[in-house]
Order: structure tokens, then C-alpha cells, then sequence
């Protein structure tokens, strides 16, 4: 008995063998035949999943028991593969668990809806309006009573202040970032770089998640062309045309580009002398009531 015993088993070590030889023959070559006689439902659907590169759980004897049946969940196989069920419910639990862990581990992602503002209200809504290049940009992992969190510091070189008052040494703080392997995402917000120029509309800075009036219609970079010409753009990089472009949508088609292909964009002066002529510090009170 004990012979029989060793002979099967060295008969279930050869098919678990084969199914791992012609699972990669098959991965290798897709469409090739077995050469083998062992029966093509003992490298099936079935051990192609549950096989690990640690040694089976299930093994070769379930495979024998699919091989026997009709069709690998036939009712002759049912009852003696429900001796394996607890094998096969922690082969699965060891597949899913890696894909549940890295999605515990995704960086936490903030979402955002954003209504672009009038061109009047982007102006009279802001606490000051400058121009200016960002010096530098840090974050810090923060937690306090308000919970944890990961901020971003953007330094900005001011170079002209075109409405308002803002601090003497301006460093905008908003939501987002990341501090080591830990990222923050606040879809929308504008992302900064050393040596970004911009025309920034900011509000609230220090006290709102993100100091820009409107998020990513607040920001403005300042962009040059194959000539050299300097212009003014949208936070997406598209040209901004005239200031009533700053209601639409990011993705949408400047009304006055449509009409007029060679137009051209507005220059950063052009853009100031708009906002300066729009600015009205008595409507503010208005426009936060």
C-alpha cells in the first residue's frame, strides 16, 4: 500500500509538472497545442488562476478530479472538489489581498467642482491681484485638531502688484502636496513650479484650502512664444484671448480665436490695464454679501 501511496504520488507531482511546463508553453505561444497526452482541462482556466510560484495549495489531485468530468464544474467533480474549498478560498484571499492593500496605499484624492467665475467677479472677488515669479515651493506634513493633512508653500517673487495690498513677503499656502511617500491630490488646483510667472487672483490665502479666487480660473501664467512674445494663458496652457474668456470652461474655445484664427493673444500688460479697469473695491462688500 505504502508502494501505491508513493507511485501516486509521484504520478501527481509529474501532472502538477506538466500543467506548469505547458501553462508556459501556452503563455509563450499562444495557440500551440500540447505535444503531451495529459488531458488539456489539467492546464485549464482552473489551475492558471489558482497557481502560485510556491508550491499548490490545490495541487495535481484537483486537477485529476476536473480531468475525469465532462467539463471542469461537472457534477461528478462537485462533491470531491469541495474537499478542497478552504484551499481554494485562501488562494483567493492571497490574490486579492496584494490588490486591496495597494489600494488602501493610493494617495488621498480630493475632489473639486469649480464654477468659472465672471471676469468682474474674478477681479472684485480677489484681496489682492499680483504678478509675479515663484521663488520657491515646499510642503509639510501638518496635524493638528483639524486632522491630518499635507500643505504646500508657493513663495512668490511679486514684481507687480495690480490691485489690493498683499503682505510684504508672499507665500501662498493650499491643500495638496506630497511629504515623502505620502501624496495629497486636490484635483484642479493649480501645481507650481520654480520660476513660474503668473498673474495670480488671490483670496483668503491662509484660511482657504486653495488662495486663489476660483482655483485654477485664479491663476494666470505668463508664456512666451517661438518669437519671444510674451502672452498671457489659462492655467491649461491655452492662450487667453480676451478677459471675458476667463467665464468658460478650461476645454472651451475662446469665442474671439473662433471668430478670428490670426487673432492674437492678450499680452500681460494688455491683461493688467483689463483688471485695473475692472477693479472696483466698493463692490467687494456687494459681491460677499
Amino acid at each position: 500500500m505504502q508502494k501505491n501511496a508513493n507511485a501516486r504520488q509521484m504520478e501527481s507531482g509529474h501532472r502538477w509538472a506538466q500543467m506548469r511546463k505547458w501553462d508556459r508553453v501556452e503563455r509563450e505561444n499562444p495557440g500551440r497545442k500540447p505535444e503531451s497526452t495529459t488531458s488539456i482541462r489539467e492546464i485549464s482556466g482552473f489551475n492558471r488562476f489558482f497557481a502560485m510560484d510556491s508550491a499548490p495549495l490545490v495541487g495535481s489531485r484537483a486537477s485529476q478530479i476536473l480531468a475525469r468530468s465532462s467539463s471542469p464544474l461537472s457534477a461528478a467533480a462537485f462533491p470531491s472538489l469541495m474537499k478542497f474549498l478552504p484551499a481554494l478560498i485562501a488562494r483567493i484571499f492571497l490574490r486579492i489581498l496584494p490588490i486591496t492593500a495597494l489600494a488602501m496605499a493610493a494617495p488621498l484624492t480630493r475632489a473639486t467642482s469649480v464654477v468659472p467665475p465672471s471676469f468682474s467677479d474674478l477681479v472684485n472677488k480677489s484681496d489682492y491681484i499680483v504678478r509675479g515669479v515663484v521663488k520657491s515651493v515646499s510642503s509639510e506634513l501638518i496635524e493638528d485638531a483639524q486632522g491630518r493633512r499635507i500643505v504646500t508653500h508657493v513663495e512668490i517673487d511679486v514684481r507687480q502688484v495690480i490691485a489690493g495690498t498683499p503682505p510684504a513677503h508672499l507665500v501662498l499656502d493650499m491643500l495638496g502636496g506630497t511629504v515623502g511617500r505620502e501624496t495629497l491630490t486636490v484635483h484642479g488646483a493649480p501645481k507650481f513650479a520654480v520660476g513660474d510667472e503668473d498673474i495670480l487672483f488671490i483670496q483668503g490665502n491662509g484660511t482657504n484650502f486653495n488662495p486663489l479666487v476660483a482655483m485654477m480660473h485664479g491663476r494666470y501664467p505668463i508664456l512666451a512664444d517661438s518669437t519671444g512674445r510674451t502672452f498671457v494663458a489659462r492655467n491649461n496652457g491655452r492662450p487667453l484671448y480676451s478677459e471675458d474668456d476667463v467665464s468658460l470652461p478650461m476645454e472651451s474655445t475662446s469665442a474671439v480665436n473662433a471668430a478670428h484664427a490670426s487673432a492674437a493673444p492678450l499680452t500681460p500688460d494688455a491683461f493688467v490695464a483689463k483688471i485695473q479697469a475692472a477693479h472696483n473695491p466698493s463692490s467687494r462688500s456687494t459681491l460677499e454679501n
